[in-house]
């Protein structure tokens, strides 16, 4: 059996994509678990600053002030007539 240079190419690209697919399959698996642990941190760390802001809220509603998020109380009286030019 002969092998032609063209079936040596052939091979050798086989070979090296099948190597590539293999590298950037590892390379995006590690990426995933590092991820994966990041978002167990960043969870306890929005926990922990959601709580932090939900005590600052209660403080600032204590003192007296009304916070952007919060809807403006509502009035029956009519709203005053505008100057006319």
């Amino acid at each position: 059996m002969k092998f032609s240079i063209r079936d040596l190419f052939l091979v050798t690209m086989i070979a090296a994509l099948a190597v590539d697919w293999w590298i950037e399959r590892r390379q995006r698996i590690q990426v995933q678990r590092e991820l994966g642990a990041r978002k167990v941190v960043s969870r306890e760390r929005e926990r922990d600053l959601l709580a932090e802001l939900g005590a600052y809220r209660n403080f600032l509603r204590q003192q007296g002030l009304r916070l952007a998020d919060e809807p403006l109380p509502t009035s029956s009286a009519p709203a005053p007539n505008p100057p006319k030019p």
